[in-house]
């Protein structure tokens, strides 16, 4: 029977996505939630839930839920990426999303009771009727998912985007000539309940292999020259696209109408532990609140809030109001810059604030608990029935936090596998390895289906070394290796051919 090698590669060209992927990222985050602490640094935009770690999973239990979104600690991304997420079989949740987002931008895998579609917009003009292009859809998922993934490639300006549900290919697509907006954003999970129904959420694992999109991880600036910066945007959806954009250089708040509007910003750096936040920003039409501040929830939380003509220092953990530390006077018309910073001194939380570079209040927060020390920063406006305020610079200085990062090796710690010669071959051919690695290396050969038809070990001694592979063993068709070493670093997956 004559080997079909047009179908074969076709077939591999999805395999080698997936084997290959490390090579196109430069970090990872891991965690699977076997410490308490695990859950610090994420952010939930949930009102009502209740968020805990037990027995090695995250675990979000809301009675009632419209819908929210949570966010790992890693910050804004760009390029390629794979997040995988495994899930507990007694979720309870009716709609569901993947991907990510840019302010303006999405992509990613949208769930409801009728099936899944991986979806993508340029424009995300409106949040409550949005306007979305279908990649592709299925409309009988497995009954029971226990694990889901998304990844991207960026392949000849072409973005691949490839399905994995409970570890297997799934479904992909490709958009074609893919805008540059779509190469970036924040990593987002969101998920939601048809009438206010409950909402049961357990979390067992996360993985997330990426690039970030910060080339620096202590200082961010701002000037909104970008109309699709990653900052990510929620609140009320009705009113939330035409009252919260990027125009002219600005970051603008404006509204005219519901006073229980809401319009929220979450910044591109991810998690942070201390930090200082500068805000230039002019408009001064505002009759609800204002707040800023390290977020995990919307009950834990440290932040600097405006009410009337009163400016408080303050957190919240896990009480139905926050509590106030310390309070002054603000008259916001002539106030033209903000600065407010959190830093850690032993266990205790010292807060700050300034206005045109001069000293308003500070507080402290004596013996802070865990999840006050670190998170996501956030704020925006709300309750506000008359808004019209435009950021015109922010900056950030942080400490990241990095616990579940693990960065990828310096170019002489990695490997490369050497096209295997000759190709294609019969009997025999030699793989030559490049390693700066001391240690045991494996060698795995997979089929153009995903299965490992063959893998051996040698010992590196950060030196080239060349395995003579036996092909006789494998049928005639297209094969994928790559290199593992013990520590867990791979090479760029090569393709062979066996031709007998």
């Amino acid at each position: 029977m004559k080997t079909n090698y047009a179908l074969l590669f076709a077939l591999s060209l999805l395999l080698m996505v997936h084997i290959s992927s490390a090579q196109n990222f430069t970090e990872t985050y891991h965690t699977s939630f076997d410490n308490p602490e695990d859950a610090n640094g994420w952010f939930f935009t949930s009102t009502a839930a209740t968020i805990s770690v037990a027995n090695s999973q995250l675990i979000f239990d809301s009675p009632h839920e419209d819908f929210f979104h949570i966010f790992s600690p890693i910050g804004a991304v760009q390029g390629d990426f794979a997040y995988r997420l495994a899930i507990g079989s007694d979720a309870e949740v009716e709609l569901g999303f993947m991907g990510i987002a840019g302010f303006k931008t999405l992509l990613g895998l949208l769930g409801t009771e009728e099936g899944i579609e991986v979806v993508y917009t340029y424009d995300l003009i409106s949040y409550s009727e949005p306007q979305l292009t279908t990649l592709f859809s299925i409309s009988d998922p497995p009954t029971e998912i226990n694990s889901i993934e998304l990844e991207t490639r960026l392949i000849a300006g072409d973005l691949l985007v490839y399905l994995f549900i409970n570890d297997e290919l799934y479904q992909s697509g490709t958009v074609e000539s893919v805008g540059p907006d779509l190469l970036y954003g924040q990593l987002v999970l969101g998920f939601g309940a048809e009438n206010d129904d409950p909402i049961y959420l357990p979390i067992s694992e996360v993985t997330i292999h990426y690039n970030p999109y910060s080339s620096t991880k202590s200082v961010f600036t701002d000037t909104f020259d970008n109309p699709n910066s990653p900052w990510f945007r929620f609140g009320e959806y009705d009113y939330l696209a035409e009252g919260l954009y990027i125009m002219d250089g600005k970051l603008n708040f404006h509204h005219f109408g519901d006073a229980d509007s809401q319009f929220l910003v979450v910044s591109p750096v991810g998690a942070v532990g201390d930090f200082t936040l500068t805000i230039e920003s002019s408009g001064t039409d505002m009759n609800g609140t204002g707040s800023f501040g390290r977020i995990f929830d919307s009950y834990h939380f440290a932040a600097v809030w405006y009410e009337d003509d009163e400016v408080y220092l303050g957190y919240n953990y896990g009480s139905p109001e926050p509590q106030v530390l310390a309070f002054a006077t603000a008259n916001m018309e002539n106030v033209s810059s903000i600065q407010f910073s959190i830093n850690q001194a032993g266990n205790d939380l010292l807060m700050s604030l300034y206005h045109n570079d001069q000293f308003v209040i500070n507080a402290t927060i004596p013996n802070a608990p865990s999840r006050l020390r670190n998170g996501h920063i956030a704020g925006g406006y709300e309750m506000a029935s008359e808004l019209n305020i435009w950021f015109e610079e922010v900056n950030l200085t942080y400490e990241k936090t990095t616990v579940g990062i693990i960065e990828y090796p310096s170019e002489k710690e990695q490997m490369l596998a050497v096209q295997n010669n000759p190709n294609p071959c019969s009997a025999f051919t030699n793989i030559s390895i490049e390693s700066g690695i001391n240690g045991l290396i494996s060698l795995l050969v997979y089929d153009a289906y995903g299965k490992l038809v063959h893998s051996e070990s040698v010992n590196s001694t950060r030196e080239v070394m060349t395995i003579r592979l036996n092909t006789k063993q494998l049928s005639s068709g297209i094969y994928y290796y790559q290199a593992v070493s013990s520590k867990g670093f791979t090479s760029k997956a090569k393709k062979l051919i066996v031709c007998h």
